[in-house]
């Protein structure tokens, strides 16, 4: 099965876990991002996914929307080689989602498990953070933790590291 928006909605209803939903125009990049939706204490995410220098790995990178991802730095935490964005082909072949849509809840569509994710150490703990549901036509607010345990549980390799 293959988790889009609705299949989302489905898996958060049948987790239990507390979440609200906030439906907007389509965001393909922080400017898009429209601070008026959310409250003070809402952190929205960005995603980043990312391939090595030769292409052989990716990389899910999962930061606050207003924090600077420095590739160059990434590539040193995360022990590979430079770091540059996947293609669209292989967004669609290793999560089955299009551009400007990457959340961590794609995960969920790597079936194998075999795409490691590294969040940001900010993001631990946090009660309110915003994801878009593999549709970015929508932001799904909820704690860290339960994003995690959903996003992850095809068993992804995850780790923290500082960016």
């Amino acid at each position: 099965m293959k988790y889009y928006k609705r299949e989302i909605y489905d898996l958060l209803e049948k987790s239990g876990v507390r979440y609200k939903i906030i439906e907007h125009k389509a965001m393909f990049c922080e400017a898009d991002e429209d601070p008026a939706l959310y409250s003070e204490n809402d952190v929205v995410i960005k995603n980043l996914f990312l391939r090595d220098s030769k292409g052989r790995h990716f990389y899910l990178i999962v930061l606050p929307l207003h924090k600077r991802a420095d590739l160059k730095k990434i590539a040193e935490e995360i022990g590979s080689t430079r770091l540059g964005f996947a293609s669209e082909t292989r967004l669609m072949e290793y999560l089955a989602i299009t551009p400007g849509s990457v959340s961590p809840f794609c995960l969920l569509n790597n079936e194998a498990g075999d795409i490691p994710v590294y969040f940001d150490k900010d993001l631990k703990g946090l009660e309110s953070v915003g994801a878009h549901p593999n549709d970015n036509t929508a932001t799904v607010l909820m704690s860290f933790d339960d994003l995690l345990r959903l996003s992850t549980a095809n068993g992804n390799p995850v780790q923290f590291i500082e960016i």
